[in-house]
């Protein structure tokens, strides 16, 4: 069984204690306020993509409207034709 903390290491522990806190709520604010910057910026895509190497949903509409537009040349072609 372990022997109970004596004083000096409950005070060690709370004198500790304070700038890990400190450390952990500074941390949690720049992240919450990157995401809240991405979030106005990127919308809600920001939480599914890397921002490297991401496809907006707009890149995704305008690669099927490119799709779109090269079927409806071949289909005018073969009616011309």
């Amino acid at each position: 069984m372990r022997n109970k903390p004596t004083a000096i290491e409950i005070i060690a522990r709370v004198i500790g204690f304070i700038p890990v806190t400190i450390m952990l709520f500074i941390a949690s604010m720049v992240l919450f306020f990157k995401s809240l910057f991405n979030f106005v910026v990127y919308g809600g895509e920001f939480i599914a993509y890397n921002k490297n190497t991401r496809k907006t949903i707009v890149d995704i509409l305008n690669k099927i409207e490119q799709k779109d537009d090269a079927t409806r040349v071949r289909e005018n072609t073969k009616r011309k034709g």
